[in-house]
């Protein structure tokens, strides 16, 4: 299972990276991805003992790909749960943004990220646990969902407070807010590997 999800990332990593990955643009509801969704999401947290949540203070809909949308919000879920205590909380919520956006976020009770690895936890094979070697992954998922989430013309981004936990989030634009930016691939990877 690990290394098909392992081999999974570095497809689409590579994909991504071409620029051959196209997206669906249409009118999707943050809080039915959600909704859709939970029964997987709590079954991934459930083999950890951590409880998952709802928060959706939102209905509104953005414009994005639905499937690559639902490929954050795993990727998300999948880390708050790797990185929670056993017996920990993770929240997935949707609520509105002052700048009109919509934003989706998946916040844990972890140890949360030290400042120093903060910058670089959306570049790729960057992982940030480093004192936690057992913990599968080859720190691809972050750079993954950054790609995805700024092909869709979003702003992705975490915070956190150490020994509280973090909140992973990505901002989109409403549905009725204008004209979508919309682009036929991902933007070129621009960090060093």
């Amino acid at each position: 299972k690990q290394l098909n999800r392992l081999l999974g990332d570095i497809l689409d990593f590579s994909k991504i990276e071409a620029g051959s990955i196209e997206f669906e643009i249409e009118d999707v509801s943050l809080a039915d991805i959600i909704r859709s969704d939970i029964q997987q999401l709590e079954e991934i947290a459930r083999e950890r003992q951590i409880s998952l949540k709802t928060d959706i203070q939102s209905e509104a809909t953005v414009q994005a790909d639905q499937s690559r949308l639902r490929q954050i919000l795993l990727n998300f879920v999948t880390n708050a749960t790797k990185y929670n205590a056993s017996g920990g909380t993770i929240t997935v919520g949707v609520t509105a943004r002052p700048d009109g956006r919509q934003r989706l976020y998946v916040e844990d009770s972890g140890s949360g990220i030290p400042p120093d690895q903060l910058q670089s936890i959306f570049e790729p094979f960057v992982r940030g646990d480093n004192n936690l070697p057992d913990i599968p992954g080859a720190g691809l998922g972050l750079a993954i969902c950054k790609m995805l989430a700024e092909g869709m013309g979003g702003r992705i981004g975490c915070d956190t407070v150490l020994a509280k936990g973090s909140t992973f989030w990505v901002d989109l634009k409403t549905s009725d807010s204008g004209e979508f930016p919309r682009r036929d691939s991902v933007p070129e990877l621009t960090e060093a590997l």
